[in-house]
Order: structure tokens, then sequence, then C-alpha cells
């Protein structure tokens, strides 16, 4: 399952996310396999009421570039509703299938194209009922992200402002408010622990992501504390723009699913822990603030 920015919808699990954007109201997100891209989506979630039909020219025209030389246009029947998707045979059995979601109260507009080679397992119809029927808009204060070994759920107010996803090692960084908020999913765990403590390990990863510019992380008996280095001009000014200049840290091990689970805070006052309260890790698991 993929959740991101406020949908969740299934997709196969060779396709990986490969680029994501955020451009004002609209989010962009594109998925690829080992060797090509396979899908596009974009979705709008207006504040005020949506214009249908500049929207709808607009995609519409977008449509137009791919699917004009097509060879046979087929409608899909039996979609959930609010639902519209056709698909395009191509030359060189090349198919595609785009795909339009109008929330019925005009919530959320949605559009998707999907690309298959003449090589691929994957079914056309298929891929795209199960995007349709698994499209979830989420409600509420809380924001879930799901992709690879991370499922997340972070306040509304957390707005995602950076990632870093290599393999074994999944990063995701918000902000809210001025303050920053970094968490990681580090795979093989079990062979991490065997070389060093978890508190070793977590100086280790804290100085390495450059979270802290304006200090280090570092292990004493007591355990890990930070200290600011007399100098670092970026590192205290950027600190003091943003008047947060108080850090905590954390690291979580899920035995089940062999992760370590690193995370830091940048925030201003004891009282903004209260939204660190509202993440979960797996649905289940809270941060230990």
């Amino acid at each position: 399952m993929f959740s991101w920015d406020g949908v969740t919808f299934e997709v196969p699990t060779t396709w990986n996310l490969s680029v994501y954007k955020f451009i004002k109201k609209l989010t962009r997100v594109e998925f690829e396999d080992d060797y090509t891209i396979r899908l596009e989506a974009e979705w709008v979630r207006p504040k005020g009421e949506l214009d249908v039909e500049k929207v709808q020219r607009r995609y519409k025209l977008q449509s137009q570039k791919l699917t004009k030389d097509a060879e046979r246009v087929e409608s899909l029947q039996d979609l959930p509703p609010g639902w519209v998707a056709s698909k395009y045979s191509l030359a060189e059995e090349q198919q595609l299938v785009t795909a339009i979601f109008m929330e019925p109260d005009s919530r959320l507009f949605a559009f998707f194209i999907v690309y298959f080679e003449p090589e691929d397992k994957e079914s056309p119809e298929a891929v795209i009922r199960t995007i349709c029927e698994t499209f979830v808009i989420q409600e509420g204060e809380i924001r879930r992200w799901q992709l690879y070994d991370i499922d997340l759920s972070t306040p509304i107010d957390f707005q995602l402002a950076g990632t870093d996803f290599q393999t074994g090692l999944k990063k995701m960084t918000f902000s809210w408010e001025r303050r920053r908020f970094m968490i990681a999913f580090v795979n093989l765990a079990d062979m991490v622990l065997r070389k060093h403590s978890k508190e070793e390990w977590l100086v280790r990863f804290l100085n390495s992501s450059r979270f802290a510019r304006s200090g280090y992380f570092y292990l004493k008996e007591a355990g890990i504390e930070f200290r600011r280095r007399k100098r670092h001009k970026f590192g205290h000014i950027e600190e003091l723009l943003r008047r947060c200049t108080l850090y905590k840290w954390g690291c979580m091990y899920d035995a089940r699913m062999n992760l370590l689970i690193p995370w830091v805070v940048n925030y201003r006052k004891p009282s903004d822990m209260e939204s660190l309260k509202a993440i979960l890790i797996n649905e289940s698991q809270q941060i230990e603030v």
C-alpha cells in the first residue's frame, strides 16, 4: 500500500516511488519498475471550491498528447463511484490507461496515467481497478505515509520537507511552525547491533545526518548529549531565525521488522513535545518523548 500527502492507494510491489513534487495545491508522484516509468499521478486538494471545468480541460489536454496516436480506445466499466478510466492500445503493442477521480463534493481531483509494455506481466485492467478500489482520501488530523518499510502517521500540520531513500536507509524530514523533525528507517538492525550498542550507533547516525549543524552529539556514561560548537555561523543563525534551539532524540528497535528507527527534533519549547505524541509507527508504536 502507498500513502502520501493525504491519499492512499495500492500499486504493484515491484513499482517504486521515483519522483515526488509539491506544487502549490498540487501533489505529483511517479513510480518506476526496474526498467522504466510505470505510473504518473497528480492530485489537487483545494481549500476552496475546485474549478472542475478548468482542471478537466488541463488533464484532457495532457492525456491527448500521449493518446492521440492510439489505435484503439476502450472505456473501462464498473469502476467505483467518481472514477472514469480509458485504456489505449498504441503502436508496438504498448498500452496505457488514464483514470480520473472526481470526489463527489469536489474536495479532491486525481489524475493517473499508467504505462504497460508488451512484456509486462500486469494486466492494465487489474492494475487500474486495484488503484481505484483502494483509493482513499485521508481524513482527520493525522496523515499516514506508507512506502518501502515505512508506515508512519504524523499530525496534519507536519509538512514533508525532504527525503533520502537509499537501499537499507529511508529518511524523512518534516517541518511544522518552524520546528524540524527527522525520522529514519534502517534495515538489518540485528547486524548493526552486533557491531555497536544502540546508543553508539545513534550518535554516529545523528552526527552523519547533519541535522544539527550548530553542534554535535556525543556519548557519556549518563547517555547521549548535545554540545554546541563555539563557532558555526550558519548553524547558529539558522536556529536563531527559527527561534528553535532545543533538541531531543531517540531510537526505537522493531525486532519484528528488524528495523532501527532513529528520530530527532529541533524545537522551541517543552510543550512542542505534545505534537510528537501523535506520531505513530506501524499504527501502534509511539515515540517516547
